[in-house]
């Protein structure tokens, strides 16, 4: 009994800053809220920053895509693939857009993170099938 009492308040310390609310997560320590219903593949770059800043959720209006200083903070690489904190529930062990371009002499693109290995990767804009994970508040 003692062991599950430790592990359960090691996980409380770990997590103590987020709070599940139905189909959101809040983060009190960053002042962000993370989108937590669905998991959605996108087209392209552009429709992804579409999707975000028309969404409404938890009857805000506000959202927008991350950017990839904020995913860093929700990568949790003690887990196994998805590497995400796990108060999340609605996550592809798979890579998702962020707001973050990139630009190199050979191209334009924008970072992603993959939460099957919590890596950080560049994507081009124009790729296809990668997730979004929309998020309010913050900066």
């Amino acid at each position: 009994m003692k062991y599950i009492f430790l592990i359960l308040s090691m996980q409380y310390v770990l997590f103590a800053n987020f709070t599940r609310t139905n189909a959101t997560v809040e983060d009190s320590q960053t002042n962000l809220q993370w989108q937590d219903d669905v998991n959605t593949s996108l087209n392209d770059w552009k429709e992804a920053l579409n999707y975000c800043e028309n969404l409404t959720l938890a009857t805000f209006d506000d959202w927008r895509l991350p950017d990839i200083n904020e995913f860093k903070t929700i990568i949790f690489r003690q887990r196994v693939a998805p590497m995400i904190k796990s108060i999340f529930q609605n996550t592809e062990a798979d890579v998702y857009w962020s707001s973050t371009v990139y630009k190199s002499q050979a191209s334009e693109g924008v970072w992603s993170v993959a939460f099957d290995d919590g890596s950080i990767g560049e994507t081009e804009k124009a790729e296809t099938g990668i997730y979004v994970r929309c998020v309010r508040g913050g900066k």
